[in-house]
């Protein structure tokens, strides 16, 4: 998508460093450091652009409670801290299903990893017979133990495509800035690290999001029940998350990097 513009963003604490973010095309934006997305207590993180509302959990996806939710942090401009012993997570119960083209991104913090273990920054899923809209975290498309993102579709491909990969071990203890975008026209997905492209993959079949989708989640896998353990949920930090209904150009991605990198150390 071409002429997507960028705009300032207003973070009413922490900031986020020189310029701002790209805003054409986006969709969902969720900011712990701005008080019109989480005033600093409750149990629900609100999404700036649509009102989508995410409610904080622990207990893990068959039975949440938010008796022990992920703990809010004032610092680096606000986040929330996750703890996969306590299976804390985020569910928005509304999807964005009408994306072909998209990018879902934000930043996050590993402070550990468990190999095999399977949890995203951001997911939408559909039914277990349908597509998985999007993801991007670990153990995306079942590629164990990497950073990636991507999406399934039950029809057309039947399997999922992803972007490049990049190992989880080489990326804890420190704020990262993770994106992947698909162009449906040109049928070309990448992965971002950092503002760096770490992989592409072209000629993906196009994206058919799910008509029966289930909601999005913040901090755990794609299944909505299913695979309930510990080692299945983020042990880290979520600060920003973001989709847009357009693939970010490089340039994009830069602008976003930025225009937050300030506020996370960089």
């Amino acid at each position: 998508m071409s002429g997507i513009m960028q705009m300032s963003m207003s973070h009413t604490s922490g900031g986020g460093g020189g310029g701002g973010v790209t805003t054409a095309g986006l969709v969902l934006n969720l900011d712990a450091g701005n008080v019109a997305s989480y005033p600093g207590s409750g149990t629900t993180w609100t999404d700036t652009v649509g009102g989508k509302v995410f409610t904080l959990y622990n207990n893990g996806r068959v039975s949440p409670l938010q008796t022990l939710p992920p703990a809010y942090i004032s610092s680096n401009g606000g986040h929330f801290l996750f703890t996969n012993g306590n299976r804390q997570w985020a569910r928005c119960t509304t999807s964005l299903t009408s994306m072909t083209s998209y990018t879902a991104e934000g930043w996050w913090y590993l402070d550990y990893h468990n190999s095999g273990g399977i949890y995203t920054l951001i997911t939408e899923r559909g039914t277990a017979a349908a597509n998985f809209n999007y993801s991007v975290g670990v153990g995306v498309g079942n590629s164990t133990d990497n950073f990636t993102g991507g999406n399934y579709n039950a029809s057309p491909g039947n399997g999922w495509n992803i972007g490049g990969t990049s190992a989880a071990s080489g990326h804890l203890t420190a704020w990262k800035y993770i994106s992947v975008t698909f162009d449906n026209s040109t049928k070309n997905m990448n992965f971002y690290i950092n503002g760096s492209l770490i992989g592409a993959t072209v000629n993906q079949p196009s994206n058919t999001p799910s008509s029966g989708a289930q909601g999005m989640h913040l901090a755990t896998r794609w299944d909505p029940t299913n695979v309930d353990t510990a080692n299945n949920f983020l042990a880290g930090k979520i600060a920003i998350v973001r989709v847009y209904n357009a693939a970010l150009t490089a340039g994009n991605i830069t602008t976003n990097w930025n225009a937050e990198k300030a506020r996370f150390g960089y």
